[in-house]
């Protein structure tokens, strides 16, 4: 059985990247969500529902390798977008992050790879 890969999708482009290769560790995405509401009385005693939007429901952070420089270039490009994309993981569920870092560390090349990096990953899931 072949693993599905990871999948990004941008909400404004609907532009998809598959990943080559799927992150090799992860922390658990699935975190308890936080009240998106706060209620506060005026002076006339009538309530006053602040609504914000989409809340962060905590830090999910995934590493991975990268054995080629597309892969590389394609990554980052990812991750340099500053608001919400969509990620499909290796168990088809999908979540809603906004990146906060991603940190690439270049490894000695080998005669099989020229191209060699790990990275870590961090995002906001969204609520």
């Amino acid at each position: 059985m072949v693993m599905p890969r990871w999948r990004f999708t941008d909400p404004k482009t609907s532009a998809t990247y598959v990943v080559p290769l799927n992150p090799n560790s992860m922390s658990d995405p699935s975190m308890r969500p936080r009240s998106t509401q706060a209620q506060a009385s005026s002076v006339n005693t009538t309530d006053l529902v602040i609504t914000r939007g989409p809340s962060a429901l905590g830090e999910w952070t995934f590493s991975g390798v990268i054995r080629t420089a597309d892969h590389h270039d394609d990554l980052i490009e990812w991750f340099q977008k500053d608001y919400v994309i969509q990620v499909r993981d290796h168990f088809s569920r999908t979540y809603s992050i906004k990146m906060l870092r991603f940190e690439v560390i270049e490894r000695r090349p080998t005669r099989l790879n020229a191209d060699r990096y790990t990275y870590t990953a961090t995002a906001l899931v969204m609520a």
